[in-house]
């Protein structure tokens, strides 16, 4: 069934209460934004992309998970550390690798 393979799979982000903070979270953390529509933005960073959802379920969000695959981890966490976004972004949690 090689003719039926998926291409990419883009999941639906919710982006809690603050909808804009969400969008510059996600470009400090080097995603583009390349469009934006009534609520609904796409990210994209190499290979991964997703949209971004005007969406504010606390029990959702709670249970929301994905993961990011960056070929060199320890370089990536020390960039992104350097931000600071737990300052930035109340209630971020910015755990160490």
């Amino acid at each position: 069934m090689k003719d039926l393979l998926a291409n990419s799979l883009l999941p639906f982000v919710p982006s809690g209460k603050d909808y804009e903070a969400s969008r510059r979270l996600f470009a400090e953390l080097g995603f583009e934004e390349r469009w934006e529509s009534d609520g609904y933005a796409g990210f994209r960073n190499g290979g991964a992309e997703f949209i971004l959802q005007r969406f504010d379920d606390e029990h959702f969000a709670q249970n929301f998970m994905v993961r990011l695959n960056v070929d060199d981890l320890d370089r990536w966490w020390d960039h992104i550390s350097k931000k600071s976004l737990d300052q930035t972004y109340p209630g971020l949690w910015q755990p160490g690798p």
